[in-house]
């Protein structure tokens, strides 16, 4: 970024009211397009998962079957990218702070530096969290990674001054 004291008050006034925008009148396409009883199950009160899938289907016939699956893995895959370019970065400020272990904070790259040890510690991480084989696991060792084991890194890079 050049001039973020310029760009980030124009993004986040240009961007912040397209998403409100587009999210209005993406409900009102589901209201307009959907009956209420497709959207809200009239017994439970209680909001139906997939109305979005029934809205593509009625709008869009057999292809809305697939788009909007494809729309939310685009969604997951783009949001997957920018939590682990975001995140490598934060691990690796922190290893330079000497929060984490110093080889995190080693960039990779003469002409584009990339954080690559903080980027593979990153997907370790996620690939041990994936062997999980239910949520629970997954709960607790997603708390103990953001909790526990930053403390014993912590606990172990600084030394006793006693």
């Amino acid at each position: 970024m050049k001039n973020p004291a310029r760009d980030l008050p124009r993004a986040l006034f240009v961007g912040l009211p397209l998403v409100i925008v587009v999210y209005l009148l993406a409900n009102l396409a589901y209201f307009s397009v959907l009956p209420v009883d497709l959207i809200v199950d009239p017994t439970t009160n209680e909001p139906n998962s997939a109305f979005a899938a029934s809205f593509a289907f009625l709008a869009l016939g057999v292809a809305g079957r697939i788009v909007i699956p494809l729309c939310v893995a685009i969604s997951a895959f783009g949001s997957a990218n920018g939590s682990a370019f975001t995140g490598a970065r934060l691990v690796r400020e922190s290893a330079v702070a000497g929060e984490l272990p110093s080889f995190l904070g080693h960039l990779w790259g003469e002409t584009d530096p990339t954080p690559v040890p903080a980027l593979l510690s990153q997907y370790l991480i996620s690939s041990l969290m994936l062997l999980s084989s239910n949520f629970d696991a997954l709960v607790w060792t997603t708390v103990y990674f953001l909790i526990y084991a930053p403390n014993i890194m912590l606990e172990c890079t600084h030394t006793n001054t006693d």
